[in-house]
């Protein structure tokens, strides 16, 4: 009897970017430096250091450059792919920058940076 192969897909709850920047304490325009694949800790992983160089903070703190993980899961979890030499917008929160498909992390052209510097957040809540 044949069976069939393993079979997995990205699995995600839509958001908005202006949805993801609120939530964010952390928002950089940053240009990928380095790529690196580092050793899977399972074998439904594929894990990617990636390096940048922080060209603009749109919201939190950060230095010069920053360095990131994502792991690319063939499961739920689908990782999204940078490419060297081009230049996203990262979001992430106090400890983490956060990179996966179900993320937006765009291309950083002028309409997504003006999209972004223009948003009113809750002021009166706290909340982001």
């Amino acid at each position: 009897m044949a069976t069939a192969p393993e079979a997995f897909a990205c699995k995600c709850v839509p958001i908005t970017l202006e949805k993801q920047y609120a939530r964010a304490t952390r928002v950089i325009v940053a240009r990928i430096t380095a790529k690196e694949p580092l050793p899977p800790r399972s074998r439904h992983e594929r894990i990617i250091r990636y390096e940048a160089s922080v060209e603009r903070v749109l919201k939190g703190a950060q230095g010069p450059k920053a360095t990131f993980e994502q792991a690319a899961n063939k499961g739920g979890n689908c990782g999204a792919e940078f490419s060297v030499g081009k230049t996203y917008v990262i979001m992430g929160n106090d400890s983490s920058y956060v990179t996966n498909l179900c993320g937006k992390h765009p291309e950083a052209t002028a309409a997504v940076i003006g999209t972004l510097e223009n948003l009113e957040l809750p002021a009166a809540t706290g909340k982001r």
